[in-house]
């Protein structure tokens, strides 16, 4: 089964609709006028109600909410920790982002619960 991403506050939109162009599950918050500023706890429980695996640039918070999470015993249905020495959000950036996000997705590889980097 291909991953669903739900792409945080730090990645535009735009990489979003690329994935879509390319049969890729994907939505940003960015396109989400409901979801816009909430916390990175609650992007990771709204990836979970809707099934979907969190894409970040932001390895610091997330890993210490996913450090809480497993604490507390429970779960998430994934993270992928984008590498900024990598991939950007520039021009050149995105399209390099979104080929490997399309294949991550493609690989059928289940991230539940896996906290995954993007390299």
């Amino acid at each position: 089964m291909k991953s669903q991403f739900l792409l945080d506050e730090m990645i535009p939109a735009s990489v979003a609709r690329l994935l879509r162009d390319r049969k890729v599950d994907a939505c940003a918050i960015d396109e989400r006028p409901d979801a816009r500023g909430i916390s990175d706890a609650q992007v990771i429980a709204l990836a979970k109600r809707e099934g979907r695996v969190v894409v970040t640039f932001n390895s610091v918070d997330f890993l210490a909410e996913e450090r809480m999470l497993i604490a507390a015993g429970e779960s998430h249905n994934g993270i992928v920790l984008v590498n900024t020495n990598r991939f950007s959000n520039s021009r050149t950036g995105v399209p390099k982002l979104v080929d490997a996000l399309a294949g991550l997705a493609e690989s059928g590889r289940s991230l539940r619960g896996y906290v995954s980097w993007l390299r």
